[in-house]
């Protein structure tokens, strides 16, 4: 029944600030949202690389042992003084005694290396030519032969030194056995003596002298 004088209240209306949100919450500063609409897919891990392998090793074959190739060894040279082919150097100043000998060695078989008229000559070829014997004269310009024949022994100690000379007296072999040489030839014989004494000479052992000819072998 309605009554008068009443004022009648009306019900109550939701306030705007009371209604529930419908809507999704803003974002906060520092996040970052992904779109509702959006599904969001998680990153997967990268997977670390493959670790190299080794390359393979390859098979090969042992390989046939060669033959070793033969050394060649030189056959060391015959010594100078051997029973064969005389290597002689004469050391004389006369010119016409050279050609004698020169002539007579042709003859024998016997290799003359050098034909010296002086003391320098001497040396230098002596250095050079090696010679297995030498035949110096006792008399020569500048140097005399029994001051030569000590440098002679320096110079090629593998020669035999012989002298050569006209004077044969004790004195002048015995001095010329001291200094080193091995033989001693006098002059005015003939070139086959003198062929004959220098074979003696280069088939006598070292330690021995030949003594003027006549040939005779002594310790």
């Amino acid at each position: 029944m309605a009554t008068f004088g009443k004022r009648v209240q009306p019900k109550h209306r939701a306030t705007p600030g009371d209604r529930r949100r419908t809507t999704a919450p803003a974002p906060q500063p520092g996040s970052h949202a992904a779109p509702a609409s959006a599904e969001t897919v998680a990153p997967q891990p990268l997977s670390p690389p493959a670790p190299a392998q080794p390359a393979p090793e390859l098979e090969t074959q042992p390989s046939a042992e060669l033959p070793a190739a033969p050394v060649s060894v030189s056959e060391p040279e015959p010594p100078a003084n051997d029973t064969g082919t005389l290597r002689v150097l004469v050391v004389d100043d006369n010119e016409d005694v050279r050609g004698l000998l020169r002539i007579a060695f042709a003859r024998a078989d016997i290799d003359l290396v050098g034909a010296a008229g002086d003391s320098r000559e001497a040396l230098a070829m002596a250095r050079h030519d090696r010679p297995g014997i030498i035949l110096l004269d006792v008399n020569l310009p500048e140097v005399a032969g029994l001051d030569l024949l000590p440098q002679l022994r320096e110079e090629c100690p593998q020669a035999k030194v012989v002298m050569f000379s006209a004077q044969c007296s004790s004195h002048v072999t015995e001095t010329a056995m001291q200094r080193g040489a091995v033989g001693f030839v006098e002059k005015g014989v003939s070139m086959k003596s003198v062929v004959a004494h220098l074979h003696e000479v280069a088939r006598a052992p070292e330690s021995r002298v030949v003594e003027p000819f006549p040939l005779k072998v002594y310790p």
